[in-house]
This record gives structure tokens, sequence and C-alpha cells, in this order.
């Protein structure tokens, strides 16, 4: 009874973002999944998989969000529908909007993973 719920309300959210179409940005989401580590080099390796044309809210950071603000950053909100990244994201992961990288600093959790809510900033 649980996840046909989880899946009603994943499809509810993704209809209301095709109603708000206008108010939405096309965004390219990136996964950010760390290798290998290469110790001659002493780096990382990284595969990034891009999700392009994702459908995203953008929302101005609110006082109640600022308990881990960084000063003099850019900084917003967005709200993505679960169904169109299946997956969890992780602080890993950045974002392009307008093509400028915006880094995911922090993810909020949603009962039922029927949006993602992240908080992103510009490096």
């Amino acid at each position: 009874m649980a996840a046909n719920f989880d899946k009603i309300l994943k499809t509810a959210v993704s209809k209301i973002f095709d109603t708000i179409d206008s108010v939405t940005t096309l965004v390219t989401y990136v996964r950010s999944v760390p290798g290998a580590y290469n110790a001659a080099t002493d780096v990382v390796t990284k595969t990034d998989t891009q999700y392009p044309n994702i459908k995203a809210l953008r929302t101005k950071i609110v006082e109640d969000d600022a308990d881990w603000l960084i000063s003099n950053t850019k900084m917003q909100k967005l709200y993505i529908p679960y169904n169109a990244l299946p997956f969890t994201a992780t602080d890993d992961d950045y974002v392009l909007i307008g093509g400028i990288k915006w880094n995911v600093h922090k993810i909020r959790e949603v009962p039922g993973e029927s949006v993602h809510i992240l908080y992103v900033r510009e490096p």
C-alpha cells in the first residue's frame, strides 16, 4: 500500500511541475561519482554523468535556511521532481544553470521522496 502511495505522490508532483512549466527552469544535473585514488598523482578520479533538460523550480534562500549559510556567496534552492532524477542526490553532484556550475551543498529529505530539495551555491 505504501509503495503505491509513493508512486501516486511522485506522479502528482511531476504533473504539478508540468502544470507550472512557465515558472520552471531547465537545468542539467550532473551526478559526480568518486572513483579510485591515484597515489602517484594524489588525485581521486570522478565519473560525471549528465542529465540534461531537468525541470527545476528555483527559489531564494529564506531566513529559516540561513543556519548554515556561507556569507558572500550566491545561493539558491532548487526543487526537482523525483521522477526526473530517480536516485538520491549527493553533495558531490552539481547543477548547470545557464552554463554556470552550482555545487550541491545541502539536501533536504522529503517524506515519500516525491521531490528533491537541493541547496546550491556558485563556487
